[in-house]
């Protein structure tokens, strides 16, 4: 059991005085998240404990909408379906985000060996400027030998 399941463990017995909050009431939804099933379950069976108090304190009615405890008190089956599709669909999405970014890892990849392989044509079909440089002071004094004995 990781850290973050004691942790909730432990809170659960206060969630009543936390979900009234401002700050308690973020703290609750994200154990709402990261807890398991039979977690979520003992929350949920605390704060409907509390049902008319929450309800009526606008953070806590936040948390009962975010939680969907309306599906919870009209029956467990109805709210563990609703948990069961909610999760499904996190993991289709993330399916779906996770595949976008190999792509696109894939695409970044191709692109920078294209990128490599232009580069290495380029430099070879380009002429080195001090190579070139040398070549002209060449040029120009066999011209101008040239030119001196064409003059004699």
């Amino acid at each position: 059991v990781t850290v973050k399941h004691r942790f909730i463990k432990t809170a659960v017995f206060v969630v009543d005085k936390l979900v009234t909050t401002p700050s308690g009431s973020r703290i609750v939804e994200a154990m709402w998240q990261a807890a398991d099933s039979q977690i979520k379950s003992s929350i949920a069976q605390i704060l409907i404990a509390k049902e008319q108090a929450i309800r009526d304190n606008t953070y806590g009615s936040i948390v009962w909408k975010n939680c969907n405890l309306k599906a919870f008190k009209q029956g467990v089956n109805t709210w563990e379906e609703w948990e069961r599709k909610k999760k499904k669909n996190m993991e289709s999405f993330e399916e779906i985000i996770s595949d976008k970014l190999t792509a696109e890892k894939e695409n970044t990849a191709q692109n920078t060996e294209s990128n490599e392989i232009s580069n290495d044509i380029v430099k070879s079909d380009t002429v080195n400027p001090v190579t070139s440089k040398k070549t002209k002071k060449k040029r120009s004094t066999n011209e101008t030998a040239t030119d001196t004995t064409k003059k004699n």
